[in-house]
């Protein structure tokens, strides 16, 4: 018999869960704050580099300009879902930054940490050093909430599974490129699948509606 998507949809969730466990046990037992950066600045090579930073490009802003353009010609309430999807990522991402106004990891290791520790970073990635803008990640939040409602839109587990491995790899990015710590990825990832999960409620709820059919009324 064959698996349902509803099945599939509870199967990238249980998925989700596992990597935020995964991310909890690392923060709580085996990595003090900052630990995990400094163990991934020991292990630099230049394959990993090129690899973490293409990675977090695909938690960024244009991944939701490409998908809504992709998706008007064929859907248009999805293409509408993922504009919104955007708007709300950022929006509560610049609220929670200045909300908790926690500084980045460069402000960490060359102010808050005696003696300085000097971390290697990625020679050709800008480092983020803001005193109020490390807590949540944007990145995380945007990769966990548009692919979350990529993964429940499909019916195909592989695609899920793409789509969690994808949002995972960029979390773990910000840490390897030194921008946030574990716990920042951690929230972004939990605040990300929330955001994920309301719009792609939305987008059942409203499926059937006019303004989000999906195929513009063609004039009488």
């Amino acid at each position: 018999m064959p698996m349902s998507t509803k099945t599939r949809n509870i199967i990238y969730s249980i998925g989700v869960l596992f990597v935020f466990i995964i991310g909890v046990l690392l923060w709580g037992f085996v990595f003090d704050k900052g630990e995990l950066i400094i163990y991934f600045s020991d292990r630099r090579y230049w394959l990993t580099d090129y690899f973490f930073v293409a990675a977090s490009f695909l938690g960024e802003a244009y991944i939701y300009i490409l998908l809504a353009i992709v998706f008007i010609f064929f859907n248009y309430s999805r293409s509408v879902i993922i504009g919104l999807t955007g708007s709300i990522v950022l929006g509560s991402a610049t609220l929670l930054k200045e909300y908790f106004m926690h500084h980045r990891p460069y402000r960490y290791f060359t102010e808050y940490v005696d003696p300085p520790i000097a971390i290697n970073y990625v020679p050709y990635v800008e480092i983020h050093n803001g005193y109020t803008t490390s807590f949540p990640s944007g990145h995380t939040m945007s990769a966990f909430a548009i692919y979350t409602i990529l993964a429940l839109w499909s019916d195909r587990l592989s695609i899920k599974f793409a789509c969690l491995i994808t949002a995972t790899l960029v979390a773990i990015s910000r840490v390897y490129l030194a921008q946030h710590f574990l716990k920042d990825i951690l929230a972004g990832l939990v605040l990300g699948y929330l955001i994920g999960l309301l719009m792609y409620g939305v987008s059942q709820k409203f499926k059937n509606k006019k303004i989000l059919q999906g195929k513009l009324k063609k004039p009488v």
